[in-house]
């Protein structure tokens, strides 16, 4: 589903629900599917990043949250904005806390 193919009402995952490491991580998950669950390779052309690094960022025994920067470009390659990307880069959750 591209971008433009979504409905008026926006039910995209919002990333301030967020409030463990593992529940940031699922809503990663859970925009990757939002966005019409493009394979980690097509993620990879999208956003620069080796899959590996991207299916590590999804890992949802991770101890940290992913880096900034992966974290914006994976959400801008699942068809959000800047402005949510800044939103999803912003969550206040601890780099460490799990």
């Amino acid at each position: 589903m591209r971008t433009g193919d979504r409905p008026a009402e926006d039910h995209a995952p919002d990333p301030a629900a967020a409030r463990t490491t593992e529940e940031f991580v699922l809503l990663l998950r859970l925009l990757k599917v939002w966005a019409g669950d493009p394979s980690l390779a097509v993620l990879g052309r999208r956003t620069g990043h080796p899959t590996s690094t991207l299916s590590d960022a999804l890992n949802p025994r991770r101890h940290r949250l992913p880096p900034v920067e992966l974290v914006r470009d994976f959400v801008l390659a699942c068809g959000r904005t800047a402005d949510e990307a800044e939103r999803w880069t912003g969550v206040p959750i601890s780099r460490t806390r799990r």
